[in-house]
């Protein structure tokens, strides 16, 4: 006579490390879940420039540049050059304004480090 074999799952505690092994994974794989984020951001950029007086094309200091409906804004340094990170989007129109010149808005590609706004 022939010993008879069994189908299916191994008698209960039977193999209680393989049982581990599995709780372990599968709360790792649970916690790792919880932890992603549900959507991935979108990508930042930065946008980078100068600005110019209109007229005579001498750099402007301390305008404040700013990302029309994002938070981001900075000042210009005495070369009238800025840089802004961390914006949103393909495209985005900058406006660039200072006490006593005209307010210059100007829509550029997110990426491009060359901007001049006048």
């Amino acid at each position: 006579m022939q010993p008879r074999t069994r189908s299916g799952p191994p008698p209960r505690g039977a193999d209680p490390g393989r049982r581990r092994w599995l709780r372990a994974l599968a709360a790792a794989g649970l916690a790792l879940g919880l932890a992603l984020p549900r959507t991935l951001p979108a990508q930042a950029g930065e946008v980078a420039g100068t600005v110019v007086d209109a007229a005579s094309q001498r750099p402007i200091a301390g305008a404040q540049v700013s990302v029309q409906g994002q938070q981001r804004q900075t000042l210009t340094d005495a070369a009238g050059r800025f840089r802004l990170t961390g914006v949103q989007g393909a495209q985005v129109t900058l406006q660039a304004q200072r006490v006593g010149f005209a307010r210059a808005v100007r829509t550029v590609a997110v990426g491009q480090t060359d901007v001049t706004l006048a």
